[in-house]
């Protein structure tokens, strides 16, 4: 069994990205290190139910707001992803159409639950990766779109 499915493990992020194919790991590296810069928020490392297994975690606040946003790395080997959950008006208030087309694709499967809107977007290539980079800094308000 992988190491990201073996719950009882105690993984580190290195070692679930590591265990990437080698194409998955730089969009994964790319959305983390932005996260790293950008954020003052100390990741955690979480257990989430069976389909995601491990993952990084990011609790953020929303500027202006106080709302919260969570924002989990998900290293998938079939399918690296990060999620993203925020408050439903977000997408209300915001023009997406100036994102990449994977990211508009994603986000418009995104799950709106109440007040929620809860979206999982692919990192496995250097454009998908930047695309969820430049959607983190519109949430984080760092760009007006």
């Amino acid at each position: 069994m992988a190491i990201w499915k073996r719950q009882f493990a105690s993984p580190t992020m290195e070692a679930l990205i590591g265990a990437l194919p080698k194409d998955r790991q730089a969009g994964m590296e790319t959305v983390r290190a932005w996260l790293a810069e950008h954020t003052k928020t100390r990741p955690e490392l979480a257990y989430v139910d069976s389909s995601w297994c491990w993952c990084e975690r990011y609790v953020l606040k929303e500027p202006g707001v106080g709302d919260l946003c969570e924002v989990c790395l998900i290293p998938d080997p079939e399918r690296a992803r990060v999620g993203i959950s925020c408050q439903r008006h977000f997408f209300e208030k915001h023009d997406m159409r100036s994102l990449p087309r994977s990211v508009q694709a994603e986000l418009g499967e995104g799950v709106c639950v109440g007040h929620l809107a809860w979206t999982e977007c692919g990192v496995g290539s250097a454009t998908e990766a930047q695309g969820v980079c430049d959607l983190l800094r519109i949430i984080m308000g760092l760009e007006q779109v």
